[in-house]
């Protein structure tokens, strides 16, 4: 069987919160084959669903719908600096580009503005209702797109929030994701279909995809930096690189009885990461549809991707409550001990693992295999 968040501020970050990277012009790539696990974060209660990262790097704010919290990492040596547990299930976040606030969608589709100092998060504000469970926002925030299943895609304007547009016809488009220009709007939910929107004028273009299944869901979507490529993940396992300037498919594959989850384009337009829910997280070449590496630290299956804005690092979420932070190289700090964190509040603790596969105990799963069309 091939089974398989709105940020509200004048800056925020324009990426979709389950995968994806943001443009940095001081980003560098990750060289993909020596890239290894260098934290090991593990207090969520449930699974880990968003990621993002704030625009220095020093920290990772996390949002997990099962227990109902954020949390904020200090990624320097993994201790959690803050949490704060929400009414709603969460569903996504978005970082505000100076990073000083973040944006959480929740399940019941209402949006809340928390306040991120210094590590620590504070000033809890619902800003928006009935909008929606999923989001990304235009490079430079100058738009704002939500949906959510059976809600339409509405467009606001930053930083007031003032719709804009509700495209026609968009209730079953479950992800978005702008364009690193903010010229195209991608989106795509139920179905084999993708939608491009020119942000200009609002008209579209659909595009069918080839061997998918009529009934899968899209799960993912990132532009590559250069935006020439967009990835789409479905949860029947599929995989599928979309050349956004000849219009065609490049690669359709999939890893076999594995859903996508969540897709990303790395720093050199070339590296694709997927999560899917076998546990693994893999890298691809886009253009090749060609495995790279395949990281196998997570013990029950990966949910969310997250590139670093500066692309040193690749933050991973999954259903075994833990964010992995990867990076390349050997891990710098030699500490495998739960230990105490100096944080305000109850105790929290932190693990940092050195090629923790090897220590985890954990019994690892066999590698799918993947295959092409």
């Amino acid at each position: 069987m091939r089974a398989v968040l709105i940020a509200i501020l004048v800056c925020v970050a324009g990426c979709s919160s389950r995968g994806g990277s943001a443009a940095d012009d001081g980003a560098r790539p990750m060289a993909a084959a020596s890239i290894a696990p260098h934290l090991r974060l593990q207090d969520h209660q449930g699974a880990v669903d968003s990621l993002a990262f704030t625009p220095d790097g020093k920290y990772l704010v996390s949002a997990s719908n099962g227990d109902f919290t954020v949390r904020v990492w200090d990624l320097k040596d993994g201790r959690e600096s803050a949490q704060v547990k929400l009414d709603n299930r969460p569903s996504s976040i978005v970082m505000a580009r100076d990073g000083g606030s973040i944006l959480v969608a929740d399940a019941y589709r209402e949006v809340r503005r928390l306040v991120l100092s210094g590590g620590q998060l504070a000033g809890e504000e619902v800003v928006l209702k009935e909008a929606g469970t999923d989001l990304t926002a235009s490079p430079g925030g100058r738009l704002l797109a939500v949906t959510g299943h059976q809600n339409p895609i509405r467009i606001y304007g930053l930083p007031v929030l003032k719709l804009q547009q509700t495209l026609p016809s968009s209730e079953t488009q479950r992800v978005v994701a702008f364009s690193p220009s903010g010229e195209v709007l991608a989106s795509a939910g139920n179905g084999p279909e993708i939608t491009l929107w020119n942000t200009a004028t609002w008209k579209s273009e659909k595009f069918p995809i080839e061997k998918v299944g009529k009934d899968s869901v899209a799960t993912g979507l990132s532009f590559s930096r250069h935006a020439k490529y967009l990835a789409v993940g479905f949860n029947d396992s599929s995989i599928v690189v979309f050349d956004t300037e000849t219009r065609k498919e490049v690669q359709n594959f999939y890893v076999r009885d594995a859903s996508t989850m969540a897709v990303a384009f790395g720093f050199d337009n070339s590296l694709l990461a997927t999560a899917n829910s076998d546990g693994a997280v893999y890298l691809w070449e886009a253009a090749t549809a060609k495995r790279v590496k395949a990281l196998k630290e997570h013990r029950e299956g990966a949910a969310t991707i997250r590139f670093a804005p500066d692309g040193a690092a690749l933050a991973t979420g999954g259903k075994d409550r833990a964010i992995i932070v990867w990076r390349a190289g050997a891990p710098a700090v030699a500490v495998t001990a739960e230990t105490p964190a100096a944080s305000p509040g109850p105790a929290r603790h932190y693990r940092v693992h050195p090629q923790f596969a090897a220590q985890s105990g954990g019994q690892r799963r066999t590698l799918a295999l993947e295959g092409e069309r």
